[in-house]
């Protein structure tokens, strides 16, 4: 792909310009309550091209490899068009090449883990706020989203990154009468699926401190120091 976005940048003529290339794929499960409410499973890509010419700096958006020609000249026409109406010229600090992939280290990756697996994980940790009698209504939801980047740029950059970023988050609130109280949870990373297994005790300690809030001493008037 590397090959593919260089290609591209060398029909540019500009002082200056980069391309970067990105698929994202998105997966989120969502709770309402004590029923599943939303399934979705997304995925796209697409290019974004930067042209800086005479001070003026444009940026472009593509998503079919054969608008490539037409997304370059939009560039380099639009930069051209703001070098004559910009107040103060754009200009870029020069910065050495940068050449590298980035691959970090994931524990499980989300895309070996399948859908009913991600389900059944969610669920398990929805049950347990919502098993509670006192805990009235909430959401809990799963996130994953999957990005491999690739850029590239007219000064000899090269460069790819891969990111899998995973969470399972929510609201719940608890209440007694009138009296209600709401807690937030939130557990993930982008290190991997391990970093979301085992998490029961955090719910149930969460849940524990939510519904103990509906007895909690009110808070005394009068001036506090913080």
């Amino acid at each position: 792909m590397i090959n593919e976005l260089k290609k591209i940048l060398s029909r540019v003529d500009a002082d200056y310009a980069d391309i970067r290339y990105e698929v994202k794929k998105e997966t989120v499960i969502g709770f309402s309550g004590k029923e599943l409410s939303r399934v979705n499973v997304s995925s796209g890509d697409g290019y974004v091209l930067r042209v800086l010419r005479d001070g003026g700096f444009s940026s472009t958006t593509f998503t079919r490899p054969e608008d490539a020609g037409r997304a370059v000249e939009l560039g380099v026409g639009n930069a051209m068009l703001l070098s004559k109406t910009a107040r103060r010229p754009a200009s870029l600090a020069k910065t050495p090449p940068v050449k590298a992939e980035f691959h970090p280290v994931i524990e499980e990756h989300p895309a070996s883990v399948s859908l009913e697996e991600k389900i059944a994980l969610t669920r398990a940790y929805n049950d347990i706020p919502m098993g509670n009698a006192r805990v009235a209504t909430g959401t809990i939801t799963y996130s994953e989203i999957c990005r491999d980047k690739f850029f590239a740029s007219t000064e000899g950059s090269e460069i790819r990154e891969d990111l899998a970023t995973v969470s399972v988050a929510g609201f719940c609130a608890a209440k007694d009468g009138l009296l209600s109280q709401s807690a937030f949870f939130l557990i993930g990373g982008s290190d991997g699926m391990a970093r979301l297994r085992g998490r029961e005790d955090y719910f149930e300690e969460n849940t524990a401190r939510l519904v103990d809030m509906l007895s909690a001493a009110p808070a005394a008037g009068g001036v506090c120091d913080v």
